[in-house]
């Protein structure tokens, strides 16, 4: 359309110009130079017509060189148009063929996780009731993230708080400590990444796990704050049970699986705890939220 525009008023300008100069200056100089001129005329408008045939001749050329030039951004453009909707068409396809399988790893967990619970029913012993029980809990912190992630609009990342209030509610139902353990979540972050969210999961399930078996005789309160500081993601996790002295306490696997998921993330995780005084947690990982 600019060519197009340009084109004409340059055509409008070239055809004035000739005409002006025509009515103006040539004719006056006819009438002037009498018979001496009229010999040349012939050849002076010779010049003008080969001169206004050569400036339509550009013009021309220029013209065709913008529609050509038209024609191509338009079928390249269309190009791009179909090109962004066939990425458009995959990207959204693989969208729900991740959400199809983090819903089927979802509830392949809870087959497990049912699987599991009536092997449970076989045994009358708490010992292995409480087993099956903590097996159950990790199961279910695995899969909830996946859980969140089929239901999420986006498939990295998840919001924290409603994770980690979410395993606080199973937990204190599952251990029927609604009424007696109170807890209170803060999360500095809102979004972490999701291959982020499943180890640190499975801390928190330990802790609160623990806290809830062998941290209070009958009411108690947690908290559990996530914050980043510098270049790490830390967490402090407290409860206000009985404690215990750090150095004499025995080895068990919900301990032992804490220190194996800090290892694994490259984090630090400090114990602080003695008898009548509670127990605390802080475990720096990696910012590995984005």
């Amino acid at each position: 359309t600019l060519g197009k525009t340009v084109g004409t008023i340059f055509a409008l300008i070239s055809v004035v110009l000739y005409v002006y100069y025509l009515s103006f200056m040539l004719a006056p100089q006819i009438l002037k130079l009498g018979g001496q001129l009229l010999e040349t005329v012939p050849l002076i408008v010779l010049e003008i017509s080969i001169a206004f045939i050569t400036i339509l001749f550009t013009l021309n050329v220029y013209l065709t060189s913008i529609r050509s030039t038209q024609s191509e951004l338009i079928s390249k453009n269309k190009q791009l148009t179909q090109k962004n909707k066939e990425i458009t068409r995959q990207h959204e396809e693989k969208i729900v063929m991740l959400k199809e399988i983090h819903h089927r790893v979802k509830n392949n967990l809870q087959i497990i996780n049912s699987l599991i619970r009536l092997q449970s029913h076989k045994y009358k012993d708490d010992k292995f009731q409480l087993l099956f029980d903590d097996i159950q809990n990790r199961i279910f912190a695995m899969s909830a993230v996946h859980e969140r992630i089929y239901k999420s609009q986006d498939l990295s990342d998840i919001n924290i708080y409603d994770y980690f209030d979410e395993l606080f509610k199973d937990l204190l139902n599952q251990y029927g400590a609604n009424e007696k353990v109170a807890y209170t979540l803060n999360t500095e972050v809102e979004y972490v990444n999701a291959q982020h969210v499943i180890p640190v999961g499975l801390i928190l399930n330990e802790l609160i796990s623990n806290s809830l078996k062998h941290g209070f005789k009958s009411e108690g309160n947690i908290s559990f704050t996530y914050f980043l500081k510098g270049e790490n993601a830390v967490f402090d996790y407290r409860d206000d049970g009985k404690g215990y002295n750090v150095d004499e306490v025995s080895p068990n696997f919900g301990l032992e699986l804490i220190e194996l998921l800090v290892e694994q993330m490259e984090g630090e995780m400090q114990v602080i705890s003695s008898i009548g005084q509670g127990a605390r947690y802080i475990i720096s990982l990696p910012n590995n939220l984005d």
